[in-house]
C-alpha cells in the first residue's frame, strides 16, 4: 500500500510539472520553461539534466527497476519526455529533443508492452510524438 501511494505521489508531481511546462509553453516563455525542466529534472528522475542527457533508456529502467511501477507511471512519465522534447525542439536544441523524445517512445513501449494496457491517451501522444519525430527528420513522413 505505501509503495502505491508514493507511486501516486510522484505520479501528480510529475502532472504538475507537465501542466506548468505546457502552460509556459503556450505562452512563449521558452526560456523560463527550460529552467523548469533543468531545475526539476532531480525531481522527476532522480538525476540532474546533464547526468540524464548522458544516460541511454535501459539506465533508467534499471534505476527504477525496483519499483513496482504501473502503467500509468510509464504514460505519465512518456508525457514528461514528450512536453520536454517539444520545449527543446522549439528552442532549436535539437539532441537533447531527440534524447527526451527517445525517452518518451520507450516509456510508452514500457507501458503497452509490460502492462498489456490500452490507452486512447497514449495513442494520441504516440500519434504527436511520431509527428516531432518527422519534425526532427527521424522518422519518414511517408510511414
Amino acid at each position: 500500500m505505501y509503495q502505491r501511494d508514493f507511486i501516486l505521489r510522484i505520479i501528480e508531481q510529475i502532472a504538475k510539472m507537465i501542466a506548468a511546462l505546457l502552460g509556459l509553453l503556450k505562452e512563449d516563455k521558452l526560456d523560463i520553461a527550460y529552467d523548469m525542466l533543468t531545475d526539476g529534472c532531480d525531481k522527476v528522475l532522480g538525476v540532474s539534466y546533464t547526468e540524464f542527457l548522458e544516460m541511454d533508456f535501459e539506465g533508467l529502467k534499471d534505476a527504477f527497476e525496483e519499483k513496482t511501477l504501473s502503467a500509468d507511471y510509464w504514460d505519465t512519465l512518456g508525457r514528461y519526455f514528450l512536453v520536454a522534447g517539444e520545449l527543446c525542439l522549439g528552442m532549436k536544441k535539437d539532441d537533447e529533443a531527440v534524447q527526451n523524445l527517445s525517452f518518451a517512445q520507450g516509456c510508452f513501449d514500457e507501458a503497452a508492452s509490460n502492462y498489456q494496457t490500452y490507452s486512447f491517451n497514449r495513442q494520441v501522444d504516440l500519434e504527436k510524438l511520431n509527428q516531432l519525430k518527422i519534425r526532427l527528420g527521424l522518422i519518414n513522413s511517408d510511414k
